[in-house]
């Protein structure tokens, strides 16, 4: 019995430190009329950078009340998921602001 929860308090301390790692995971998005930015930090501090033109962008978020149901942003046969770490609520929230942010940079006049 000692073993088995020796093994059991193993387990539970390497779940935690995947949660802990995993809540280092973060996303920057960035809109102007000219461009999308998403920028993604991993835990490990490596970052990655994509720039999409909004114009032909749009938000795909199908099913919101899906626990696990992707938000992705697609444009010309891409598609690029988003806040997979956010809770289902959290997901809802940012598709209806993209969606908003996307209508308003379309329609601001490029200089």
């Amino acid at each position: 019995m000692c073993r088995s929860l020796g093994v059991d308090v193993l387990v539970l301390g390497i779940a935690f430190a995947a949660c802990g790692r995993a809540a280092r995971k973060r996303e920057h998005l960035v809109l102007t009329p000219e461009r999308l930015i998403i920028e993604r930090i991993a835990p490990n501090g490596q970052t990655s950078r994509e720039e999409i033109d909004p114009y032909w962008l749009r938000v795909e978020h199908q099913d919101p009340e899906r626990i696990g149901s992707d938000l992705a942003l697609v444009a010309r046969g891409r598609r690029w998921v988003i806040g997979s770490f956010l809770g289902a609520d959290e997901r809802a929230s940012l598709a209806e602001a993209l969606r908003d942010a996307l209508y308003k940079a379309r329609n601001t006049l490029r200089t």
